[in-house]
């Protein structure tokens, strides 16, 4: 897995969901990226469903219980 952290974000149509698929590894110098992807996917859709797939990713655990 590569160590740079990549991200995808697709907005539904109706702006009733937002998704941001995470590539890479999050760790704590970079969960920061994160976060702020999903406050801008909120400032796009506000009151959307956000899920944050991290399935392509590796999460250090300590990340993970921030998280």
């Amino acid at each position: 897995m590569s160590d740079k952290l990549k991200a995808l974000v697709q907005l539904d149509v109706e702006g009733a969901s937002a998704r941001i698929e995470i590539r890479g590894s999050v760790d704590t110098r970079n969960v920061k990226a994160v976060y702020v992807l999903a406050k801008r996917a909120n400032t796009v859709a506000p009151g959307a469903d956000i899920i944050v797939d991290l399935q392509r990713a590796t999460v250090q655990p300590k990340v993970m219980e921030r998280l």
